[in-house]
């Protein structure tokens, strides 16, 4: 089925195949169920679910609800305040908008989102995530996870095997437990706690708090107030700061502290 809808308020059911649509409209309700579909919809007020194999959607809208079910999904949105779900295996998504939420189940999911208010919960295999907002709280589980933020406040805990973090803000809250771990933090009052195996942090601030645990753990730290516990096997520490508080625990420690109250 293929076509192409115009109007103000605008309500469809479509259950089929091989599914086509464009939609126009101010108020616009959509439910799909088919194998493969692609969906265009413009619009104020939008609410859309989708059910499908292969599955690409497209919405510009103000208000925008989104429920998508499928095994090979893409999706673009921008609108103002965005709320999407998808459950897939080879997931890309990419939103932007004010306030943003985001709940993302997949395999391998790629996915870029820009707002002011950003929210995400992203499960997969293979997770890479490009982030740039304002106030930024992101819960992130996979096996091999990247994971880019640029923001003011931003909160991240993530759970993998191989991760790799890079966190730009103000006030920055950093969890990560994983096996393999590279973290590097920019921020003005930073707290960071990794737990890892292979354990490499490097942080720029001004308030810091580090906690880490892990077996090999290399760390470089420099800022104004910092405070570092480290307990690992084979530990390396750089730190610069003004006041500098360090608690390492460990077989093979080198440390180099440079500071005027240490």
């Amino acid at each position: 089925m293929v076509g192409e809808v115009v109007g103000e308020a605008v309500g469809l059911s479509v259950v089929g195949e091989d599914v086509g649509l464009s939609v126009v409209g101010e108020d616009v309700g959509l439910r799909v169920v088919g194998e493969n579909v692609g969906l265009s919809v413009v619009g104020e007020t939008v609410g859309l679910s989708v059910v499908g194999e292969t599955v690409g959607l497209s919405v510009v809208g103000e208000d925008v609800g989104i429920l998508v079910v499928g095994e090979i999904v893409g999706v673009l949105v921008v609108g103002e305040n965005v709320g999407l779900s998808v459950v897939g295996e080879d997931v890309g998504v990419l939103v932007v908008g004010e306030t943003v939420g985001l709940s993302v189940v997949g395999e391998t999911v790629g996915l870029s989102a820009v707002g002011e208010d950003v929210g995400l919960r992203v499960v997969g295999e293979n997770v890479g995530l490009s982030v740039v907002g304002e106030d930024v709280g992101l819960r992130v589980v996979g096996e091999n996870v990247g994971l880019s933020v640029v923001g003011e406040d931003v909160g991240l805990r993530v759970v993998g095997e191989n991760v790799g973090v890079l966190v730009v803000g103000e006030n920055v809250g950093v969890l990560v437990v994983g096996e393999n771990v590279g973290v590097l933090v920019v921020g003005e009052n930073v707290g960071v706690l990794v737990v890892g195996e292979n354990v490499g942090l490097s942080v720029v601030g001004e308030n810091v708090g580090l906690s880490v645990v892990g077996e090999t753990v290399g760390l470089s730290v420099v800022g104004e107030n910092v405070g570092v516990l480290v307990v690992g096997e084979n530990v390396g520490v750089l730190v610069v700061g003004e006041t500098v508080g360090l608690s390492v625990v460990g077989e093979d420690v080198g440390v180099l502290v440079v500071g005027e109250k240490v």
